[in-house]
């Protein structure tokens, strides 16, 4: 886990990031523990699954490789939800793979999830809007992601305290999808229970975790907020 921790160090420390941060709002530690009482915390806020399956695959060319260097052999695609101009055929997209790598590819363009705040069309889906009612104002990196069998995140990290953004997550099937937390007084993962498809969560990607899929499709809500999303997320809290 250690090698997990500065990976996650190195994404936040070079000096062009530390002078992006200079001036964002911080999420201080005790408001972000205030929130997160556990790994996941439901929201009061479902999306009906069978309508955005339905109205998401109309958009099934413009999902790309979760993977900046434009291959990969992990079946997960992402397309944005929120990114830095609204177009949903950006070529390179910073929005579609981990921002860790694309800090290593492109040195002189690092980006953390507040620099994207400008919502796609997808936003416009009839599904999507009990998120955007509550939300918009707040967006900050934010993505459908599409997984096929094998589809999988290895232990990572994708926050640290303090934080700069809140993430809030979904899943269309929980029946075949696993999300675990490293638990350090087992030393292992443990899976998350009574996942409600459809059901947005705030969860704690301040922790080690992975995810992974074993059927042939699944959609994760993966969405970024700003630390102006305080007071709507508290009151949503279920």
């Amino acid at each position: 886990m250690q090698q997990v921790l500065q990976d996650t160090m190195n994404r936040y420390t070079s000096e062009k990031l530390l002078d992006k941060k200079k001036n964002a709002e911080v999420i201080t530690e005790q408001r972000y523990r205030e929130l997160h009482t556990k790994n996941l915390v439901p929201l009061d806020i479902t999306i009906d699954v069978d309508q955005f399956m339905s109205e998401i695959s109309k958009y099934d060319s413009y999902f790309k490789y979760w993977d900046h260097r434009g291959i990969c052999d992990i079946e997960r695609y992402g397309l944005p939800l929120v990114n830095m101009n609204g177009k949903i055929d950006n070529t390179p997209e910073p929005m579609v793979g981990s921002l860790t790598e694309w800090n290593m590819l492109y040195p002189e363009e690092p980006y953390i999830d507040i620099d994207f705040t400008t919502p796609t069309e997808i936003m416009q889906l009839d599904s999507i809007q009990p998120l955007k009612r509550y939300f918009d104002g707040h967006w900050s990196r934010s993505n459908i992601l599409k997984w096929g069998v094998g589809g999988r995140f290895d232990p990572h990290i994708d926050n640290k305290i303090p934080a700069y953004w809140y993430r809030l997550w979904g899943t269309t099937n929980t029946d075949s999808y696993v999300l675990a937390f490293y638990d350090e007084a087992t030393d292992s993962f443990i899976k998350e229970e009574n996942i409600e498809p459809g059901r947005i969560y705030l969860i704690d990607t301040a922790k080690t975790h992975i995810a992974s899929s074993s059927i042939d499709l699944i959609y994760q809500y993966f969405i970024s907020v700003k630390p102006s999303a305080y007071e709507t997320i508290k009151k949503l809290m279920i």
